[in-house]
């Protein structure tokens, strides 16, 4: 899976009606035949692709922010290639391969281990990507919530929630402004919707 930046620099050479109504530094998913169908059938890249371009409209404005989502995606995607699953496959094996990913990231290779918080914002990426293709048709259930996915990686201790992300307490202010005093909490700033926690 290569992920590659969209710039619109000498679009005017590419045969194409107008400039295109894409952002400089967007970041695109294509896999490695860099084909994006089969059979006239899209490949789940086109649909990955479509949820990052539409992130400047889901309030991620950031082009630091649509990469780090498009990091998450392109590492997920690639686990499941590896193992011969599908992107939206059914949920009990897409709930199977999260914990064979957890176990990857937390005790695997050097390399691939990620810190407890690397993986509370990447597996936050891939839960709020999985209700995005829920609603479009792509997918026909959430394969699991970020409580879920959180509790199954290493030795992490629950959030006092079960279905929110927890940034860190800059983000909070930075996202919702000054932080109530009676939602403070010693180990965030404020609970926030998956789809806000993790903005550049």
């Amino acid at each position: 899976m290569q992920l590659t930046f969209f710039s619109r620099t000498g679009w005017q050479d590419w045969d194409v009606a107008a400039e295109p109504a894409i952002p400089d530094r967007m970041p695109q998913l294509v896999d490695d035949d860099l084909i994006f169908e089969d059979a006239g059938v899209p490949r789940p890249s086109v649909a990955v692709n479509r949820w990052l371009r539409e992130l400047p409209v889901s309030g991620a404005a950031a082009p630091g922010t649509w990469a780090k989502y498009a990091r998450a995606l392109r590492d997920w995607m690639t686990f499941l290639l590896a193992l011969g699953i599908a992107v939206f496959d059914t949920r009990d094996q897409l709930k199977r391969v999260l914990g064979a990913y957890a176990a990857h990231r937390a005790g695997g290779p050097a390399e691939a281990r990620w810190a407890a918080s690397t993986w509370n914002q990447n597996i936050c990426v891939l839960s709020v990507f999985y209700q995005w293709a829920v609603a479009e048709g792509h997918a026909s259930a959430v394969p699991f919530t970020y409580a879920q996915a959180r509790s199954r990686y290493g030795d992490q201790v629950r959030w006092p929630t079960s279905s929110t992300c927890a940034p860190s307490a800059a983000s909070a202010r930075r996202l919702c402004g000054p932080i109530p005093t009676s939602r403070r909490r010693s180990w965030t700033g404020q609970v926030i919707r998956c789809a806000r926690c993790w903005r550049g």
